[in-house]
């Protein structure tokens, strides 16, 4: 079957965006009718989902119902579920993103990650993000960034350690790894349905280039 979410409700977009619970690891999301249920969205679209069109769409909805403080995340603190209602201790809600279209930029590559690295700025925190749109690329990693509005995305760089720059960018050892590190990340991101995925900038897995590129591809022509 194929990856992609087959509804007439969102026949033409790429993303969308959901509001999730989850309870003792159960998936529930939150419907047109205001209240949340489980829904294997890998196997059936459901057009009774409440569906946003973009991220920070479904974050002002949170905002505005709960009107609660989110975490450093942007996660929201609700009371946990039983019988359909929402009751304590708390849980926590969120906003869980879903592909349903193949990505502009099916596979970057490491001279698209040199780029990024060499155009960067150190004077500043940063993070390496994929956008859902498939291009790498560096944010600032202020107190308006949202790390959960990108398809993958890297911890924090500090600022004024040679992170970016002319001059991190010859350094191929570093480069290399996180071109990889990206790589897999996307790949993971594809597998998903769209999931935010982090990796850790340091992590010292090793990938197979090769094999991860094989494996996008594959992912990739599972969506339509």
């Amino acid at each position: 079957m194929s990856l992609s979410m087959k509804s007439m409700y969102w026949r033409n977009t790429t993303m969308i965006f959901l509001i999730e619970i989850v309870v003792s690891g159960e998936h529930f999301f939150y419907m047109k009718n205001r209240q949340f249920a489980k829904r294997d969205l890998a196997a059936d679209g459901s057009t009774d989902l409440y569906v946003f069109a973009d991220y920070s769409r479904a974050i002002d909805y949170l905002r505005a119902h709960w009107r609660q403080l989110g975490n450093s995340d942007r996660k929201i603190v609700v009371p946990r579920l039983k019988n359909g209602k929402l009751i304590a201790p708390p849980s926590l809600i969120n906003v869980r993103a879903f592909r349903d279209r193949r990505p502009a930029n099916v596979l970057f590559c490491l001279r698209d990650v040199k780029d990024v690295i060499k155009n960067g700025s150190d004077a500043r925190p940063n993070r390496l993000i994929i956008t859902y749109d498939g291009d790498p690329a560096v944010v600032s990693a202020d107190k308006n960034c949202d790390k959960s509005n990108y398809a993958v995305s890297s911890d924090i760089f500090p600022a004024y350690n040679h992170y970016f720059g002319p001059g991190a960018s010859e350094d191929e050892n570093y480069v290399g790894n996180l071109y990889l590190q990206l790589l897999r990340g996307w790949r993971d991101h594809l597998r998903y349905m769209g999931k935010h995925i982090d990796f850790n900038n340091w992590q010292g897995e090793k990938s197979d280039e090769a094999q991860l590129k094989a494996d996008i591809l594959r992912l990739v022509g599972q969506y339509s």
